[in-house]
């Protein structure tokens, strides 16, 4: 009842009320007999919809007329829009795994070499300090590469508490040159 004698294009969406009109026109003018396009419309609320418009050309009385019917497509292009997501989400997924385990070789080829150094070397405590520091962060490495195999393929990653001051303890303890800056790292007690 609401669209009776009144514009159609009142009920399209601004942006797309050219793009609409111009389609009508071509079929009226016989430019196009069938036509099946998507647009967006505008409730009476102002909410946007997503319509789909299948049409002929045909006369009425006479006279070149549309005969065509008007379908809301608006739940169908969310589920596409979701599926969308999820597929680029398993491609991220696909992606993050094959680069995690290269990256896992990667960090065994670091390990062993770091053993292989540690066991050449004796009375350098600096030296072992800081093959000590590459190990925890390649250990670190790994265990985050790990995590993203499992997200790779479906697991879910157990989210883990942490304190504040633990993480920026063990961050700068990774490297060698923060002893000499000595850090002084205070927390606020509702942080922790």
């Amino acid at each position: 009842g609401e669209v009776i004698d009144r514009n159609p294009l009142l009920f399209v969406h601004h942006d797309d009320r050219e793009m609409v009109k111009q389609r009508i026109k071509d079929r009226l003018n016989g430019l196009i007999d069938n036509m099946t396009y998507q647009f967006r419309g505008t409730t009476r609320e102002g909410n946007v919809v997503y319509l789909e418009s299948h049409g002929t050309r045909t006369f009425y009385q006479g006279t070149p007329a549309v005969l065509g019917t008007i379908v809301d497509v608006t739940d169908r292009k969310k589920t596409e829009a979701e599926l969308m997501k999820s597929m680029k989400l398993e491609s991220i997924g696909i992606l993050a795994g094959g680069i995690a385990h290269d990256f896992n070789n990667l960090l065994a080829i670091i390990a062993e070499n770091i053993t292989t150094v540690k066991s050449d070397i004796k009375d350098e405590p600096v030296t072992e300090k800081m093959l000590g520091n590459v190990e925890r962060a390649s250990q670190q490495a790994s265990e985050l590469a790990q995590k993203l195999i499992t997200f790779s393929e479906g697991g879910w990653i157990e989210p883990q508490e942490v304190t504040l001051e633990l993480l920026l303890k063990e961050t700068s303890a990774l490297y060698p040159r923060m002893e000499e800056l000595s850090p002084d790292i205070s927390i606020a007690d509702d942080l922790k």
